[in-house]
């Protein structure tokens, strides 16, 4: 038993649950999201390296692309990328943000 309350040791600040991790049960955080979000951006023709941020309210692609056109990458992505926010099965839908850029000349 605690000895003051809300010091039990299964809800102190970064204790691990039964799971292993420090989250809740059955859910994962942003980060798992965006993960997988860009694990399917990649798999776009034309993207170089892709960038995702995962809020609770919006989803951020900030992608290189190097030998499409920037209109036909940013059409795939968002196709690609709306329908990955649909699978995740989301409580609430999320905003999703493109942005395609060309790599730097060096």
């Amino acid at each position: 038993m605690a000895v003051r309350a809300g010091r039990h040791p299964r809800t102190a600040p970064g204790a691990a649950d039964a799971a292993g991790g420090a989250g809740p049960a059955g859910r994962a955080g942003p980060g798992a999201a965006a993960l997988v979000l860009r694990d399917r951006a990649m798999e776009v023709a034309g993207v170089q390296s892709v960038r995702m941020a995962v809020s609770r309210r919006k989803a951020k692609a900030h992608c290189v692309s190097h030998f499409r056109e920037l209109d036909e990458v940013r059409a795939d992505l968002d196709t690609s990328l709306g329908e990955g926010l649909r699978q995740l099965g989301l409580a609430h839908e999320l905003r999703l943000t493109v942005d395609v850029r060309r790599p730097k000349k060096r």
